[in-house]
């Protein structure tokens, strides 16, 4: 289903492009400018080496120089690097005319074509980043990433000039940035649970999965089905976090879908204990459906 909805949305985007008459392009490179932001934080040496390795990469002169571009943003002045202003920048470098469609789709592909020059081979600073991240997002608790939306949502009120179209929405009509992070002080159920991070539900999650082992073998019991599904969808929610660090630099609000899987599994754990628990007799899936299910193998192997 998560495969289908990917597709779909891509699907989507691209008819409706093609509707309008707009050129499709990804934004994954757009979004990996916000990755690439973490070598403000390293050495001149490391910073280097890890150009040097992308522009050797490279699959073409348009990411070269970008990668070049990148080099010369980063020197002197890293830490006050603007991943924005680097894109306006590398517009303009490779398209000298702002109406030239065709050149317009020059620079897309140049920017994503950044993505696997640096990617690919993986580079141990490249991985060291991606790694902190990941560990980050296992660190954060759910009234920081609840939090973050309301510090987003203060961004508007000192960048009024450049987000005009929002002045009218209800969110920020008639406020300003001080009642819009009250919402957040003055309501307790966004700042609790305060201190428990996401590893404490992990944590939990393993102790469920134990304790339904442990009872299941007590009670002979076959809880294959519900723990290899929850177990998925643990799998499944650290990938989407792992993605999310190789692609674009942490943001809190990029560990929502691994909460919100992580919470299922762990409602699927805890009902299988509990059925467990109070049904021993019972089997955890039904068993007239097993039965049918048997039978239609029958009827169709005969």
């Amino acid at each position: 289903m998560g495969i289908s909805s990917i597709v779909l949305a891509n699907a989507s985007l691209r008819t409706l492009c093609y509707a309008v008459k707009i050129p499709y392009h990804s934004v994954v490179g757009f979004a990996f400018l916000g990755r690439i932001k973490f070598l403000a934080t390293l050495p001149d040496e490391e910073r280097n080496q890890l150009l040097d390795k992308a522009s050797k990469n490279a699959n073409s002169a348009d990411v070269k120089s970008l990668i070049f571009l990148l080099r010369n943003e980063f020197n002197g002045r890293a830490a006050s690097w603007d991943a924005g202003a680097f894109q306006n920048t590398a517009r303009a470098s490779l398209v000298p005319s702002e109406g030239d469609l065709t050149q317009q789709q020059r620079f897309y592909h140049a920017l994503n074509g950044m993505v696997p020059a640096f990617l690919w081979p993986p580079s141990k600073i490249l991985i060291s980043a991606v790694a902190t991240d990941l560990k980050r997002s296992q660190r954060i608790t759910i009234p920081e990433v609840v939090a973050f939306v309301f510090v987003s949502s203060r961004f508007y009120f000192s960048h009024r000039d450049v987000m005009p179209q929002c002045a009218s929405l209800i969110t920020f009509r008639d406020k300003n940035a001080d009642q819009v992070f009250g919402i957040f002080k003055n309501h307790c159920y966004f700042r609790h649970p305060k201190s428990v991070s996401y590893r404490a539900f992990l944590l939990v999650w393993i102790v469920l999965l134990a304790a339904l082992f442990l009872i299941a073998k007590t009670h002979k019991r076959d809880i294959v089905e519900v723990a290899s599904y929850a177990t998925a969808l643990i799998v499944i929610a650290i990938l989407m976090m792992l993605a999310n660090c190789v692609l674009a630099i942490f943001q809190p609000r990029y560990t929502l879908p691994m909460w919100e899987l992580t919470l299922v599994s762990l409602s699927i754990l805890f009902g299988g204990v509990m059925g467990t628990l109070l049904h021993p007799s019972h089997p955890l899936h039904s068993q007239k459906l097993s039965d049918q299910a048997k039978q239609s193998d029958r009827v169709q192997g005969s």
